[in-house]
């Protein structure tokens, strides 16, 4: 969800790290959006939840792609979880 007006992209992650995520969104995001983001991995009860903000954005093969940069996990345990989720892929 993009932080102020403007749309709700749903997106697909292409991967991730510790500090953030590439994205693939139906809907272009730009550099310098602020996001609310929900993120659904597998083996997750729940959904993790942070702030986070686009740090570039483009098409690539037609696919809006975004590079997200986590800034504040709404809850400790998200962290942690999206900790477990990497090491776990190692």
């Amino acid at each position: 969800e993009v932080v102020g007006p403007g749309l709700r992209p749903d997106g697909q992650s292409v991967n991730i790290s510790l500090s953030g995520l590439s994205i693939s969104t139906v809907s272009p995001l730009n550099k310098g959006d602020f996001l609310k983001m929900e993120l659904s991995l597998p083996g997750m009860g729940r959904p993790s939840r942070s702030l986070a903000e686009v740090m570039w954005a483009r098409v690539e093969n037609g696919q809006n792609v975004a590079g997200i940069r986590f800034m504040i996990f709404l809850n400790d345990a998200d962290d942690s979880s999206i900790r477990r989720f990497i090491e776990s892929q190692a």
